[in-house]
């Protein structure tokens, strides 16, 4: 993807356009441990999700004591889906958890639900979500949410 000033894309401010992509593969059973991505990303994380879907899961921080954390929830990242983290979201730690099948005992349980696709919502009624490992066909069909103010957290 090229962006220059000519750019209709307006997702990022202009002050702070990529410059760089990172490409990450889990297969499934593997994950990635809760972290903040720093400044280096500041202030928005973009992610695509291709092959299959998986759960993104959100944690705050103790201050004071850095190895203890408290789940604020879960987003449900669809095959084919971007998902754009700013604001409070991209000050959490955030990680991928490792297993092969996501439990999900509701849709309401999702940070995302309203933004989920008719399908995903089918998929969770049943409870469980295998990680499979495909090969997209096409980029159609897919699907974007804005994950960002979690200070009110009403909402969700």
């Amino acid at each position: 993807m090229a962006l220059d000033s000519g750019s209709p894309l307006t997702t990022f401010p202009a002050e702070n356009r990529p410059n760089h992509v990172l490409v990450n593969e889990y297969f499934p059973g593997q994950g990635i441990m809760p972290h903040t991505d720093g400044p280096a990303f500041y202030p928005l994380i973009s992610t695509i999700s291709l092959g299959s879907h998986t759960m993104l899961d959100f944690y705050d921080q103790d201050p004071s004591d850095s190895s203890r954390r408290t789940s604020v929830g879960s987003v449900l990242l669809e095959r084919r889906s971007l998902v754009l983290i700013a604001g409070h979201a991209y000050q959490m730690l955030h990680g991928i958890e490792e297993r092969n099948t996501d439990q999900i005992k509701s849709v309401d349980a999702l940070l995302n639900r309203s933004a989920l696709s008719k399908s995903a919502i089918a998929m969770v009624d049943q409870g469980e979500l295998d990680r499979q490992t495909s090969k997209p066909s096409s980029c159609w069909g897919a699907s974007l949410f804005l994950f960002g103010g979690l200070a009110d957290r009403s909402r969700f």
